[in-house]
């Protein structure tokens, strides 16, 4: 009976450590997706390395998903962590399994869905290579198997299950990191998000549509969205649908409003944000391409979204304790966005849309005028909720000097020939000859007009502008 006993726990022992080395095995021969924009290994991999409850934010879904939510922007605005557990043109039967995944070790106040997945023009990307590089970005070997249930193809499933078959050739490929790559952490400074940039400054207006049908996305797709939507209830998690901006055509819209009227039915709050481009003042090709919002669109959005959050679903972000990890890059995170995103803008008049109340310092530079001047009440307004706090029509003739910092005047004096030295914590700023220089370098002309230097939390000049308002009120040499 003892050798009984002795032989069935070698043998199980044996069971154990096989399926531990076709795990790690498995692991270490997968291709890993480091190459942006769908660097799908640094999107899965970075919510792993995220500390336990520590979101208050969970956005989930496709490419749309990763391309329209930035998680600096709604910790700057907000305070929130965040992360985008999305997949390249996700299926919709993947999200719930990484919704399961998720909520292993998150507790978000709120779960932000993009619904790109039931729709029909994600089917154009869905091949039964996107379920298994989808299901590789799920550690829970159970949800992994049960998340490629829906291929076509079910000869390949096999072959998706080990991957020692099917990546056994790629011995010759791999390197040291592929065999430390199961034991690290892999934190992502993007927090998943990604960032795309604009390639066009035309003005595209979408076809207005009305709904002329009723058009049901597919049923397994909708089994899922009661999956998803009763999941969430059962563990009291509040659930956001949404639509990010894209080429909506008059079949999709169609069936946007059927899942409309179908969350509505089940008491969950669904935003097609391609009904909202007026109210965000969005414009195709400048916000957005085909499918993806870029740096421009994804920042309207995300200014909407949060209004949404806060007065819908109430969100909190008093912590214990902030994270410092987080706090650091998500504060490079947003720098980063923000200067690609001013560097991007021509239109003055969008561009001070997107710097109210950035956080930022401003150093400005006024030379006044007695002659004719382009700054109207309607401009004068706009330097002045920028943080700018002065009277461009009535003191248009004075020349001032002034730094202001998160829309509060640090320093401000009146005058000709203004010299003036000013130190920051991180950045040294001074007035001399009707130029700006910061840490040393000249950072605009001698050339008279208002001239403002946009610099970041970290001491670095973000941007210079210069407008000459006697001429015309716009930005120069962009």
């Amino acid at each position: 009976m003892k050798k009984t006993i002795q032989f069935i726990f070698k043998c199980i022992l044996l069971v154990i450590t096989a399926c531990l080395l076709m795990t790690y095995f498995s692991i270490v021969l997968r291709p890993k997706y480091y190459e942006a924009p769908d660097d799908m290994t640094n999107k899965t991999e970075g919510f792993y390395a995220l500390e336990k409850d520590s979101l208050d934010v969970l956005f989930l879904g496709s490419s749309h998903s990763y391309y329209a939510f930035n998680p600096a922007i709604l910790w700057k605005k907000t305070g929130a962590y965040s992360y985008v557990f999305a997949g390249e043109c996700q299926p919709f039967s993947q999200t719930y399994y990484y919704l399961k995944q998720a909520i292993k070790t998150q507790t978000p106040q709120v779960i932000v869905l993009d619904v790109f997945g039931l729709l029909e023009s994600s089917k154009a990307c869905q091949t039964d290579g996107i379920y298994k590089k989808n299901s590789e970005g799920l550690r829970n070997e159970i949800y992994r198997v049960q998340s490629l249930k829906e291929i076509s193809d079910k000869s390949l499933k096999l072959d998706y299950l080990l991957d020692l078959r099917l990546y056994h050739s790629r011995w010759n490929e791999m390197t040291l990191d592929d065999f430390k790559f199961p034991f690290e952490k892999h934190f992502n400074p993007f927090f998943g998000w990604t960032m795309g940039y604009p390639e066009s400054d035309k003005k595209i207006e979408r076809d207005t549509y009305y709904q002329t049908e009723i058009v049901k996305p597919d049923e397994t797709n909708l089994q899922y969205l009661d999956k998803i939507i009763d999941l969430c209830r059962k563990k009291h998690l509040p659930l956001l649908l949404v639509k990010t901006p894209y080429y909506v055509t008059q079949h999709e819209y169609n069936m946007l409003q059927y899942v409309k009227q179908y969350a509505l039915s089940k008491e969950i709050q669904f935003i097609d944000f391609n009904d909202l481009y007026e109210e965000m003042n969005f414009h195709f090709d400048q916000d957005g391409d085909i499918w993806h919002t870029n740096i421009r669109g994804s920042t309207k959005l995300m200014n909407k979204l949060i209004e949404v959050l806060e007065q819908d679903y109430h969100l909190s972000t008093s912590k214990p304790k902030k994270i410092e990890s987080y706090e650091t890059a998500l504060d490079q995170l947003y720098n980063d966005t923000m200067e690609k995103l001013l560097q991007s803008v021509d239109d003055i008049y969008n561009y001070f849309d997107y710097i109210q109340e950035s956080g930022f310092t401003f150093a400005i530079s006024y030379n006044g005028t007695d002659g004719r001047s382009f700054i109207g009440e309607y401009e004068n307004q706009m330097l002045n909720n920028a943080g700018i706090q002065f009277d461009f029509i009535n003191d248009k003739d004075k020349d001032f000097i002034m730094i202001t910092q998160n829309d509060q005047v640090l320093f401000y004096e009146e005058g000709n020939k203004l010299v003036k030295d000013y130190t920051l914590k991180n950045a040294r700023i001074k007035f001399e000859n009707n130029n700006i220089i910061i840490n040393g370098k000249q950072e605009t002309s001698e050339d008279p007009g208002l001239k403002i230097v946009i610099i970041d939390t970290q001491g670095r000049v973000l941007d210079s502008l210069y407008i000459d308002y006697s001429m015309v009120f716009w930005l120069e040499n962009r």
